[in-house]
């Protein structure tokens, strides 16, 4: 029952601070972390096959995610110390990772006692517990992509007059990425589509970084492109100084002045990439909906699971704080299970 209240709570502050139109953390945040609550819910306790299939896996497969479980804590345990030497963070997170080292290190001296003491504790407990934990990390992947399609379905009647091209890396002069290809023709797509009279009053806003091997922007060569396939110069609006997607959003949200300031903007990028782009467009201020290109399937698991990997970032504080909620849960049942 705690994960479904969690997942209420969750629901209810997305609709909270939606009301609001601020808080510390985009709505989606809220809501990806209530999804996250109410699909472990129903993986630890539903006895629906799809659920109950995927927790059968994971007691299967229990031995090797108990054999790697020490590992992680250590590079998390790792990664707490590294974050409490960053004297920016506020003074509540500060109290919240150390909290979160001190759990994880009796979590690691109880696993080291525990694997020689065996026959004084309940072990069952401790399985069980480290099971919810995997289910729980499954179910966080799972609400992640099932955010990032719905964010780039709903809604598709839109209509933009700012096609924002999110930028990717271009490592190779003579060969244009094929995933910055996907987002420039989806732009092109959409803008081709549209009446005349609308066509007049489009503009794109291409976004991306100095490039390493020449005096050119990420945004220079995506311009070139537009160019080449017919799109007016004029038409376009050059952000070439951005590093990450934060501040594709950030400096892009700056160069919308005058009538472009107000006016409705559809972003494009790669499937895997939208929820985080949400979170970091709304996060900037500029209010988009957003369309997903499509990624070759032999590259999608990378980038879906590397991007899945950088949104655990973006919204650390709040994993961090489920953890410890977990960490507490467990370490009690395990204390229980020694009396």
């Amino acid at each position: 029952m705690m994960y479904y209240g969690l997942a209420v709570i969750f629901f209810g502050l997305a609709f909270f601070f939606y009301r609001k139109k601020q808080g510390p953390y985009p709505d989606m945040v809220w809501i990806f972390y209530g999804l996250t609550s109410l699909l472990t819910g129903f993986m630890v306790t539903s006895s629906m096959r799809f659920f109950a299939t995927i927790r059968l896996f994971v007691y299967i497969a229990s031995g090797f995610v108990i054999a790697f479980l020490p590992i992680f804590l250590v590079v998390l345990l790792g990664t707490l110390f590294k974050d409490m030497q960053e004297k920016h963070e506020q003074a509540w997170y500060r109290v919240i990772t150390g909290l979160m080292v001190m759990l994880l290190s009796a979590a690691i001296i109880f696993m080291v006692w525990g694997a020689f003491n065996l026959q004084e504790i309940r072990f069952e407990n401790y399985i069980d517990m480290v099971i919810e934990i995997t289910l729980y990390f499954i179910a966080n992947f799972l609400a992640f992509c099932l955010l990032n399609w719905v964010l780039q379905v709903f809604p598709l009647k839109v209509k933009g007059q700012v096609l924002m091209v999110l930028g990717q890396k271009i490592d190779n002069p003579q060969q244009f990425p094929r995933l910055l290809a996907r987002r420039l023709d989806q732009a092109l797509a959409y803008y081709i589509a549209q009446p005349l009279s609308d066509q007049n009053k489009i503009y794109f806003l291409v976004t991306g970084g100095p490039i390493a091997w020449g005096d050119t922007s990420e945004a220079a060569e995506m311009r070139d492109y537009l160019i080449e396939r017919g799109v007016a110069g004029d038409k376009i609006i050059l952000e070439p100084l951005a590093h990450n997607t934060f501040q594709n959003f950030y400096y892009g949200r700056e160069l919308l002045v005058g009538p472009l300031k107000a006016a409705p903007v559809i972003v494009f990028t790669s499937r895997f990439h939208v929820l985080r782009s949400y979170c970091y467009g709304q996060a900037s201020g500029m209010k988009a909906t957003y369309r997903g290109t499509r990624v070759a399937w032999y590259l999608w698991p990378y980038y879906l699971i590397r991007d899945y990997l950088g949104f655990l970032l973006v919204v650390k504080h709040l994993n961090y704080l489920y953890l410890l909620l977990i960490f507490l849960v467990w370490l009690y049942q395990i204390i229980y299970g020694i009396y």
